[in-house]
């Protein structure tokens, strides 16, 4: 795929985000898993799934989730792990993602009982494919859409969870080799471990790019002028590094950077505007106050799950290197051994 723009900028990616002239074009070629995915809808079809869906991803769900649901599933993920001593972390990152987001079971048995009144609202599953399934017919879906949703939603959520994951421990680890008085912090001050993670996810967004297509003539914020069905990339990894905005360090690991304004710390990583990710809360927990309460703080699974292994004292494996995955353009890792202690508790 070419395109006829590229935008760098981060003041300009953002505003062309939340362009609607411009088309979601991503995943055009991948229609067996994609076809009228939410992240594929335009227009109407994509505000009536997304105002369903939203409901599942309110930050007070995120919350319930991050200390209901998360220590149990995580508990039972890691224990195999911490008997051996070692993981792999792309692995084990993948598998307590999936078990995250995996819905297990049938839900139109208790769908009938509570339209029946035979059962309370209460007894709901409060997940993805509960929700499809009740709306089903408001939404025009069939059982194959239905699981495209569903089947879409558990890959964006194990993968990208699963590198974010690996890339944090990578940068914070070797920020701390140089840094070693940070290196207690990390342990003790779940805050600053989320700043670690913001920072990492500003440097490794999920995906590097963003492309989209325009529906029809009209100048970007840029000044090029772009005709129906041209395609125009936002280069978010780079818009991310931008000087002007991270300092002039922009394009290395600084747990410690002063940000400019209202800008995110993750930068533009999740996106904006009408396809932000829904995962940004539920991943990457609320953006830290000066007043925050640590132990009323949404931190977000991703910092949750470092924080439990580094917990564990994880390090990396001096026996074994990490790889590059060399089957992606994406810098992620395809292994990284490391080690963990069973009996090390918070």
């Amino acid at each position: 795929m070419s395109a006829t723009a590229v935008i760098i900028q981060y003041q300009d990616a953002f505003d062309t985000f939340c362009d609607r002239r411009l088309v979601q074009s991503m995943y055009s070629e991948c229609d067996e898993l994609m076809d009228r995915v939410l992240l594929t809808l335009h227009g109407e079809e994509h505000a009536r799934r997304r105002a369903m869906e939203l409901k599942l991803f309110r930050r007070d769900f995120a919350r319930h989730y991050e200390k209901e649901v998360f220590p149990a599933t995580l508990a039972a993920t890691l224990s195999p792990y911490l008997e051996r001593g070692r993981m792999d972390l792309p692995e084990f990152g993948c598998r307590v993602n999936i078990n995250l987001s995996a819905d297990s079971a049938r839900r139109e048995a208790i769908l009938r009982e509570v339209a029946e009144g035979n059962a309370p609202d209460e007894d709901l599953p409060r997940d993805l494919l509960t929700v499809l399934l009740a709306n089903r017919e408001e939404q025009g879906m069939d059982d194959a859409m239905i699981r495209r949703e569903v089947a879409f939603f558990m890959q964006a959520a194990s993968h990208s969870s699963a590198n974010s994951m690996v890339h944090a421990f990578h940068e914070i680890t070797r920020w701390c080799n140089e840094h070693p008085e940070d290196r207690e912090r990390i342990e003790r001050d779940q805050l600053f471990l989320q700043r670690c993670v913001h920072e990492s996810l500003r440097l490794h967004p999920a995906s590097p790019v963003a492309w989209r297509v325009a529906e029809c003539p009209f100048a970007l914020v840029t000044g090029s002028t772009v005709q129906a069905g041209d395609s125009v990339m936002i280069d978010i990894e780079t818009a991310n590094r931008e000087a002007a905005l991270f300092g002039d360090d922009a394009d290395k690991f600084n747990p410690h950077r002063e940000l400019v304004g209202r800008t995110p710390a993750y930068g533009l990583t999740f996106g904006v505007g009408v396809h932000t990710c829904f995962g940004r809360d539920l991943a990457g927990g609320a953006p830290p106050k000066s007043d925050s309460a640590p132990e009323l703080h949404h931190y977000g699974t991703v910092t949750s799950l470092l924080r439990n292994l580094f917990a564990h004292d994880v390090r990396p494996d001096p026996e074994s290197s990490p790889v590059l995955d060399s089957a992606t353009q994406r810098s992620n890792w395809a292994s990284y051994q490391v080690l963990v202690d069973e009996n090390k508790t918070l």
